[in-house]
């Protein structure tokens, strides 16, 4: 009995004796959290219920002149696949997912399969074709109902109007980096500033009472407006595009300006790429800016300025045009005509009908290697432009000690190289008064950090006088003669009803060996409109087309002339009524040699310029400076050509057959094949000029804008619909909309707003007589 006592005390005592070290290690254990761990544990705590959040900056939009959204951010999407099978959703059968989602992500069922068929993650991106998707797609994700598919909102960069400006404008990737153009140069004002806000959750994802720890709200990227306007935009794409179709070149570059402040109205390259599909870009250069090459005669008009500021040009003065030689200048720099050239003509002649010899003996011979290069300098050459654009190039100009043949040759566009830009600038000066303006293609800013957002005009460049205006004057009848004149080079470039001035340019490329190639042309023309007054300065160089071309006309012209007459219409410009000049043809009446333009209002939109035969156009074939052909025969007018009776046809051969042939077609109506045209079969029309293809019933509105008013009004009476007109030009807004229903023997009031004005009227304030270079 006392052994069982004592059995049982000393089981009391050890089990009391454990109990007391455990309690004493908890209590210890207590202690250490509560004293020696404590901060260790608060942080650990605050990580599970501290919940973090970006609050991403809507970047900024960018604009063209009138407020139109050319780059914006929108919603976007990522797809999401949860694999995990102890999630509730999760992805059941990964072979019919992968099939149903592989076309509308435009990834291989396989990729896809792969990542649906994980087991070490709890969720898979879809990458790269389920990365910040449309919500078009999302929708068509959704309507598949798949489980395990989760669509996460995301932001992205958004083109309208696609291919549009696209290396002036550039693009944001994916990752949201900016590349290239107007949105790498401009991104610390276009990305904004991130927000945060830190906030407390309980275990069921609750936000805590007074849970949120810090805020710090995102601010919005700020916006650009353009100089650049969308309408003139789009005719550059437009011409660029119809080329695109017949001649196929290397490179094209069109620059559309207004002459008197130098801001860029449109600008536009082929290649180009539409940054939606940024991956597809073919080269990252922005052409007009940083393309470099030897402009050939486009540069005969910096000499003749320069010249005629230094008097040391008077037009009717006369020299020996064909070959000019000296004990310096070997071998002998030469016309593109025979040895005799023209014979003795004047200078006036001999800028006219691109002469070498005339601006050799102008510019190297008179004007003298150094006030040759200062003017050249004053006139924006050898430096960047200073556009707000990356990328842009200087261009290259011989030194003044350079071999006396290399500076002579320089009078005339070779042995030195410019960009698009920097002659667009240049010439503007030559022709607006004589005032040099610096590019610009950035009209204001507007940012969103602090109170209202309101736009801020960008300071002007600063501009200086390089000729006077009287000299300036003389320059644009000089080319305005280049025009219109017989012996001209830039006949093809007429465009009825208006007064061109311009300059015709021809040049060959260099090769690898420094020898100038045979059949490596540039062909270019820079012309201006109105010829007194000028209000619109247009670029257009063609670098090697794939046709043998012998001069511009054949290449440039028809992208001129469409770009010129859409922009001096839908900028309202009026047209003139003015005796057009033509050869003195054999069997032509005198009545038949000066015939006015018709004016906007006459009935006469078929008269032809062109009373020349082909035979009398062209001089005998020459060589010029370093065996390469610098210069421009006189090109042919463009004639008008019968519009060819498509009727019959299917619509779209219809529509390739004339697109073709150099016209834009607009389609209307239900049937398939061609009832009739507007206008009708056998109508001439100039190269550039719009059809309207008409099916069988019309039973939804047509698409009315880009039409021009004569256009626009001859469809709505073709199909019987009254018309409202509000404003001249072209089409930029119709009441209803295009696809408007046309109900059995409705006829709704069709509203069609033109616009006709969409420059600034912004003008030199620089006296005539500021001082002088």
């Amino acid at each position: 009995m006392v052994m069982e006592k004592r059995a049982a005390l000393r089981a009391f005592f050890i089990v009391a004796t454990a109990f007391m070290a455990v309690f004493l290690l908890l209590l210890g254990r207590l202690f250490y959290l509560q004293t020696y761990a404590r901060d260790d544990l608060q942080k650990k705590a605050l990580a599970q219920w501290e919940k973090d959040s970006l609050l991403r900056a809507k970047r900024g939009t960018i604009y063209d002149r009138h407020l139109l959204p050319l780059a914006v951010d929108g919603p976007a999407y990522n797809v999401v696949a949860i694999v995990s099978r102890r999630a509730e959703n999760h992805v059941e059968d990964a072979e019919k997912t992968a099939a149903l989602l592989a076309p509308l992500l435009d990834m291989s069922e396989a990729s896809i399969l792969k990542a649906l068929s994980r087991n070490d993650v709890y969720q898979v991106e879809l990458r790269p074709g389920g990365w910040k998707i449309s919500e078009d797609v999302k929708e068509r994700i959704e309507a598949l109902k798949l489980p395990g598919i989760v669509l996460l909102p995301e932001q992205k960069r958004y083109y309208p109007y696609g291919p549009f400006l696209s290396h002036t404008l550039g693009y944001v990737d994916k990752d949201g980096t900016p590349r290239m153009g107007l949105e790498a140069y401009w991104n610390d004002l276009l990305s904004g500033v991130d927000g945060r806000v830190t906030y407390l959750k309980d275990t069921t994802g609750q936000l805590l009472p007074g849970g949120t720890l810090s805020f710090s709200p995102s601010i919005d990227g700020g916006d650009l407006m353009l100089t650049v306007d969308l309408q003139i935009q789009q005719y550059v794409e437009r011409a660029l595009d119809a080329s695109d179709l017949t001649i196929p070149a290397e490179r094209k570059m069109v620059i559309v300006a207004d002459p008197n402040t130098m801001e860029i109205l449109a600008m536009a390259e082929r290649p180009h790429f539409d940054p939606n599909r940024y991956w597809q870009v073919e080269s990252y250069m922005n052409l007009p800016i940083a393309y470099t090459y030897e402009p050939g005669s486009t540069f005969k008009t910096i000499t003749l300025a320069a010249a005629i500021e230094e008097g040391v040009f008077q037009p009717e003065e006369t020299y020996q045009a064909g070959v000019y030689s000296s004990a310096k200048i070997r071998p002998p720099i030469r016309d593109y005509t025979t040895n005799k050239g023209w014979g003795e003509i004047t200078f006036a002649k001999g800028f006219i009908r691109s002469s070498n010899v005339a601006m050799t003996i102008l510019g190297y011979e008179r004007l003298g290697p150094e006030r040759l290069l200062r003017y050249i300098k004053d006139f924006g050459f050898g430096e960047k432009t200073g556009i707000e654009l990356p990328g842009e190039a200087n261009g290259r100009l011989p030194a003044l000690n350079a071999p006396p043949r290399d500076i002579a040759t320089m009078t005339f566009g070779q042995g030195i190289t410019v960009t698009p830009l920097q002659l667009t600038s240049a010439v503007s000066a030559a022709i607006n008064g004589g005032v040099y303006h610096p590019p610009r293609i950035v009209r204001a800013t507007r940012a969103h950090d602090s109170g209202e957002a309101v736009w801020v005009d960008r300071p002007l460049p600063s501009a200086h006088r390089v000729i006077s205006a009287s000299s300036s004057s003389l320059v644009r009848t000089l080319m305005g003669d280049v025009v219109r004149d017989p012996d001209g080079t830039g006949r093809a470039y007429a465009i009825p009803g208006y007064t061109i001035g311009g300059k015709t340019g021809t040049a060959q490329k260099l090769g690898p060996d420094g020898q100038y190639l045979k059949d490596n042309n540039v062909f270019s023309f820079i012309g201006f409109a109105p010829l007194q007054d000028p209000k619109v300065l247009i670029l257009v160089v063609v670098d090697e087309p794939a046709i043998r071309a012998t001069s511009s006309a054949e290449v440039v012209a028809p992208i001129f002339r469409e770009v010129m007459q859409n922009v001096l219409a839908y900028l309202g410009i009026p047209q003139e009524q003015e005796e057009v000049r033509v050869a003195e043809t054999p069997g032509l009446k005198t009545e038949e040699l000066h015939t006015p333009v018709a004016s906007m209002t006459g009935t006469d939109d078929t008269h032809t310029l062109d009373v020349l035969g082909a035979d009398a156009m062209r001089p005998g074939a020459g060589h010029t400076a370093g065996g390469g052909k610098s210069d421009d025969e006189p090109e042919p007018l463009d004639r008008q050509i019968p519009l060819p009776d498509v009727r019959g046809l299917s619509k779209t051969e219809a529509a390739q057959k004339l697109k073709n042939a150099g016209w834009m077609v607009v389609m209307a109506g239900e049937g398939e094949r061609v009832r009739t045209t507007i206008p009708a079969a056998d109508t001439p029309l100039l190269r550039g000029a719009t059809v309207v293809l008409l099916g069988g019933e019309v039973k939804t509105l047509p698409d009315f804008t880009g039409l021009s008013l004569r256009d626009a009004v001859a469809l709505l009476e073709a199909l019987g619909l009254p018309y409202v007109l509000d404003g001249e030009g072209f089409v930029i807004r119709q009441e209803p909309a295009a696809g408007t229903a046309l109900l059995d023997g409705s006829h709704p009031t069709v509203t069609l707003t033109l616009q006709g004005s969409g420059r600034s009227d912004q003008e030199t304030d620089m006296p005539d007589d500021a001082a002088q270079p």
